[in-house]
């Protein structure tokens, strides 16, 4: 770590402790914290989802294509799941905050 990174990460800590003071702050934090969070899943969860449709068109057989369609249909519903918690989790938190 250089110096640059210890200067910026004090930096980020002092603006996020500064705007932890009111409760419109708190709730920008939590609401930007949520919304990284479901952006970084929501990349992970589409370069996902596109390795098992790509699965699907490189599967030999009906049997590889089943475990496509499988997986492609896991991956779904654990993304989506994933996500509605994270937002969930987010709500409660601001109605916590506020």
């Amino acid at each position: 770590m250089r110096v640059w990174h210890t200067t910026l990460a004090v930096f980020m800590a002092a603006m996020v402790l500064s705007l932890s003071k009111l409760p419109a702050g708190r709730v920008a934090i939590v609401v930007f914290a949520t919304g990284t969070a479901e952006l970084a899943c929501g990349i992970a969860a589409m370069m996902a989802l596109f390795q098992t449709v790509g699965s699907i068109g490189a599967a030999k057989g009906m049997l590889g294509q089943a475990f496509g369609l499988i997986t492609t249909a896991v991956v779904l519903v654990v993304a989506s799941t994933v996500m509605v918690g994270m937002l969930t989790v987010g709500i409660a938190t601001i109605n916590r905050v506020v």
